[in-house]
């Protein structure tokens, strides 16, 4: 799947980002994920740059947490295609 981290503009060059996303069954907590965040060379555009998963295995009684997914960027040199 792919994970969508929305961008919210609040005043002239503030943006608020998501730090995490928390996964409840009732009021039982099974996932979290925390998003880290960079700039971007050109701009200063935000960047999600690591998501860390944690959570429980499928019993329910050991909490893991996952290798964290990391994301890397490039420029690309097309005039077409937005720089980063």
């Amino acid at each position: 799947g792919h994970l969508f981290v929305p961008l919210m503009k609040m005043r002239c060059g503030e943006m608020k980002v998501i730090g995490s996303v928390e996964i409840k069954v009732g009021t039982t907590l099974v996932r979290k994920y925390v998003l880290n965040y960079g700039t971007g060379t050109a701009g200063g555009r935000v960047l999600l740059k690591k998501i860390t998963e944690s959570g429980f295995d499928e019993t329910g009684a050991n909490a893991l947490t996952l290798p964290d997914t990391v994301f890397d960027y490039q420029k690309q040199e097309s005039a077409s295609d937005p720089t980063l």
